[in-house]
């Protein structure tokens, strides 16, 4: 398994307000780790207005699953 970092640049999809409106500040994975039991990256990422949300990525197909937020 490789220790390669996954780096991204998108932007922040968490809605701010009754609207709709999203906050699309470019964000960032903090942290991250792989999980021996299934070979997925755990990763915590955040924008710069300070939105973070946890994620469980496939490092084969880039796929994400259960992105959450957590701030």
């Amino acid at each position: 398994m490789s220790d390669r970092r996954f780096i991204t640049n998108e932007a922040c999809p968490k809605l701010i307000d009754d609207t709709g409106a999203i906050c699309g500040e470019p964000s960032n994975i903090i942290e991250q780790r792989t999980d021996p039991t299934t070979g997925l990256i755990n990763a915590v990422s955040e924008c710069r207005a300070g939105h973070q949300c946890a994620a469980s990525i496939d490092p084969e197909t880039y796929q994400i699953y259960n992105r959450r937020w957590i701030s």
